[in-house]
């Protein structure tokens, strides 16, 4: 197995990450090109590579985050209708987890809000059917954007008290095999060589923090991206009753460029995010995860 990640440092909570630029190595048929590497993760690109376009992802899942402040309180019903404009089609209760979950049609998809003491996700998604063969997408990322974007900034409308926010995209591109997509996710790794036909399992991960002036204040900026290729493999049972044994046969594997975007304010922020800010933050965060989706891992 080759990758290359980056270490964990303190985490917010759930998947919401706040990594450290330090990396640790395990290389098979992966070198790290044109780029001096110290303790610190990388330090200098030198020949960086031409610009890409987002045009070609598809997202399979968009998704915001809020951490609430102590005190506030709202039900998952309620930021659905809010989010949505109307009512959630199906709500489930975990009393043992003190969580509630509202789900309903939304966009092209299905939009679930669920709501756990001190903090609220929305998953935005198309739901995959059982025996579907292509990769379950909500279209282009731009109009995912368009559609998500402002139904969320509608209950950041309402000024929740929240200490924390994230966004998280997955975008797929499909690609013909494995070795393809190697080669088509290789304009998007600045700093890494991938050998398409000589590795597999590859996984590249790292955060790209940017300080922000909110008010005067500097707010950290988490960008965490996750770069692989992910497939599909099919498989086929028969069963023998004679000879009481079950055969499996592989088939030809569907493949595609796979990014994670995570997008967060970072944790140790001490004071609440200014509720008359939240629209904005939450577009910067978009912003920044749509500039990694066409530029690639840029700092």
């Amino acid at each position: 197995m080759a990758f290359l990640r980056s270490q964990p440092g303190n985490e917010g909570g759930g998947v919401i990450h706040d990594y450290r630029i330090d990396f640790a190595l395990l290389t098979k048929g992966l070198n790290l090109k044109n780029t001096r590497v110290s303790t610190g993760g990388v330090s200098e690109l030198l020949d960086p590579k031409p610009e890409t376009t987002s045009q070609e992802w598809e997202p399979e899942q968009v998704r915001f985050t809020a951490f609430t402040a102590p005190l506030f309180r709202t039900t998952a019903e309620e930021v659905f209708r809010i989010t949505a404009g109307e009512d959630p089609t199906k709500m489930s209760h975990d009393k043992q987890q003190r969580s509630q979950t509202a789900e309903g049609p939304f966009g092209a998809g299905t939009l679930s809000v669920t709501l756990v003491p001190g903090r609220i996700d929305w998953v935005y998604a198309l739901q995959e059917e059982p025996l579907q063969v292509s990769f379950a997408t909500l279209g282009p990322l731009s109009g995912s954007v368009q559609t998500a974007q402002p139904a969320f900034q509608k209950w950041l409308q309402t000024e929740p008290s929240l200490n924390r926010m994230a966004c998280g995209f997955i975008l797929l591109r499909t690609s013909k095999d494995r070795a393809s997509g190697y080669r088509e996710i290789q304009p998007y790794l600045h700093h890494v060589q991938l050998d398409p036909e000589g590795s597999s399992d590859f996984m590249f991960q790292i955060n790209r923090p940017r300080d922000y002036l909110l008010d005067n204040e500097p707010l950290k900026i988490n960008r965490v991206s996750q770069w692989s290729v992910a497939a599909k493999i099919f498989q086929t049972h028969s069963i023998s009753p004679q000879e009481g044994i079950v055969r499996v046969q592989s088939h030809s594997a569907l493949a595609a460029c796979r990014v994670s975007l995570d997008i967060n304010t970072a944790a140790d922020r001490a004071v609440e995010l200014p509720k008359s800010k939240l629209a904005a933050i939450h577009e910067l965060l978009v912003d920044f995860a749509v500039e990694l989706a066409e530029k690639g891992d840029i700092p």
